[in-house]
């Protein structure tokens, strides 16, 4: 991501993606259901059976309980 007159481009953080390359900012927020962990994403993943993710723009996925 970059702001306007950013001398480089930062990677989007955990929880965000950017949709197309060379994207520049805001990153978008990975929806509820959806992760994205690390950074630099590209796309979020969908959590796995048995885990949730109740809000967007989140890094992990938590276990059900």
């Amino acid at each position: 991501m970059s702001s306007d007159g950013a001398s480089s481009c930062d990677p989007c953080g955990a929880g965000t993606y950017a949709a197309n390359d060379g994207q520049a900012y805001p990153c978008d927020s990975c929806v509820g259901g959806t992760y994205a962990s690390g950074t630099g994403n590209s796309g979020c993943e969908s959590c796995d059976p048995g885990t949730f993710a109740g809000t967007s723009g989140m890094a992990a996925c938590e276990d059900c309980t």
